[in-house]
């Protein structure tokens, strides 16, 4: 094996081995792909070797694998076989595990990337697979055909996704796992907005952590934050009790294991920018226009339907555009000569550019070639076969430019190539924020990391940044700026 595992992936394969179902909340950058890949080999070299062969003269023996990590040589103990179905986005089904797999020859990594049921029932049959790879949508529609390909070990990579315990994704994935003999869960950001979002994802790994409904659940251990919308009082949210945080804790580390990107990799210093600057007369005339009718709409407190229109029709005059009649309609350049500007004073460095919207994508790509400097776009129109070539692109260095977009590949790629980068846009969600920042700020990184945030003065924007780095939601964020409150 033509690896050498970092002392916490090590500590990941032991645990893994003592518990069969299992979270593993590892800051983004530390590893958990290859930790996992790891624990498969080491189970897999197990089972086909004296150990193996010794299992049924000693079944409560504990088969070991020697590793090598970057401390010398290791022994761990190997868990148990079984074949094993991985369910990520899918951004980082080949950026993350097709290409990680490229480090264990002894592994049959299938990718079931395809574009029919038939055709990914196929690959889902690939007899001598030791690790079939779907995304969230694939493995729902796809449950029976894997287990009767014989999956008994599911590893939910991103696991955050199944925050939400009322989406019929993470149903389905509390009913499979009820039938798996090993469940591990990997994400950095496991409860991105309150900690009762652990309770569906400990649903998967063990009933018994936290029970079996969500509701005693959290009466037992939160304060429900109640908000009146559209005269109905709903719960917008929780606060953990007090007297029942050690607890809590304590229930959480018997069944997870939760590290720090800090305290695992020596990694360089972050450093954020906020490069501000002013609409023109014509984009502050349109925005305004739009803030007295959102003005308007925002009474009691709260968002309606309409009012979250004209919040998004804020956001794009920020960018010197806005949509009428689904066509981009501009406006005005101040956010693209500030990012013309700032372009020129990174140089000739590579940098990552995160946007909100298709049409400021299209616009700074547009920048990018009248500034002659290569670039491409990964967003939700990038057909998937394309993503990997496009980021082994950008880090050999064929691409300077590469402008994404955070809920379609901020997941799982890799762009150490670069240690700046832009947000173009800011990002309301905090999970996808942190997630976009460790694209660049992970293992290989030997760079100091500078974040450029461009914000609007006087605008929604300064909101949203504020919104992001604090956690706070939308309705919170449009009221604070409507009531002139200083957010930064």
């Amino acid at each position: 094996m033509n690896i050498k595992y970092m002392k916490h992936q090590a500590e990941a394969i032991r645990r893994a081995a003592q518990h069969p179902r299992y979270g593993f909340w590892l800051g983004c950058g530390t590893g958990k792909t290859i930790a996992m890949l790891g624990t498969i080999a080491a189970s897999k070299a197990a089972a086909t070797g004296i150990a193996g062969e010794l299992a049924d003269v000693f079944p409560d023996a504990q088969a070991t694998v020697r590793i090598e990590t970057t401390e010398g040589p290791d022994s761990v103990p190997a868990p148990k076989y079984y074949k094993t179905v991985v369910v990520c986005p899918k951004a980082i089904m080949r950026n993350a595990w097709e290409r990680d797999a490229e480090h264990f020859p002894t592994l049959n990594v299938v990718v079931c990337w395809a574009t029919t049921p038939a055709k990914r029932k196929a690959l889902i049959d690939t007899p001598d697979a030791d690790i079939l790879v779907l995304n969230f949508e694939m493995f729902k529609k796809h449950r029976r055909d894997l287990y009767n390909a014989g999956v008994r070990r599911v590893i939910v990579d991103e696991s955050s996704k199944l925050k939400s315990h009322e989406t019929q994704v993470t149903k389905a994935m509390i009913e499979w796992c009820d039938h798996m003999q090993s469940v591990y869960l990997l994400s950095g950001t496991p409860a991105p907005n309150n900690d009762s979002e652990y309770w569906s994802q400990f649903r998967c790994i063990d009933k018994a952590v936290f029970g079996d409904s969500f509701y005693r659940f959290a009466s037992e251990y939160f304060v429900p934050l109640k908000r009146t919308v559209n005269g109905r009082t709903v719960v917008v949210g929780y606060k953990e009790k007090e007297e029942k945080r050690a607890l809590f804790a304590k229930r959480m580390r018997a069944r997870s294991w939760s590290l720090r990107k800090e305290d695992a990799v020596d990694l360089p210093e972050q450093v954020d920018v906020v490069r501000r600057f002013e609409l023109s007369k014509d984009e502050r005339a349109a925005y305004d226009d739009l803030e007295t009718q959102l003005r308007t709409e925002a009474t009691g407190g709260t968002l309606n339907v309409k009012a979250e229109a004209l919040a998004n029709k804020l956001r794009q005059v920020c960018g010197g555009w806005a949509y009428q009649d689904a066509e981009a309609v501009d406006i005005g350049r101040s956010k693209l000569d500030t990012l013309n500007d700032l372009l020129d004073e990174i140089g000739p460095q590579p940098a990552v550019i995160w946007i909100d919207y298709r049409e400021d994508s299209r616009r700074v790509a547009a920048l990018c070639e009248k500034r002659g400097e290569a670039a491409a776009v990964l967003d939700g129109g990038t057909n998937g076969n394309a993503v990997k070539g496009i980021v082994d692109d950008f880090q050999s260095g064929k691409l300077k430019r590469i402008i994404c977009h955070p809920a379609s590949v901020g997941h799982g790629i890799t762009l150490t190539s670069a240690s700046y980068m832009v947000f173009y846009s800011p990002i309301w969600s905090a999970e996808l924020y942190v997630q976009a920042r460790d694209r660049i700020h992970r293992k290989g990184q030997t760079n100091r990391c500078t974040y450029y945030h461009l914000v609007a003065d006087d605008t929604i924007e300064r909101s949203v940044l504020w919104a992001c780095r604090h956690k706070k939601t939308k309705s919170e964020a449009m009221m604070a700026m409507l009531a002139n409150k200083r957010t930064q």
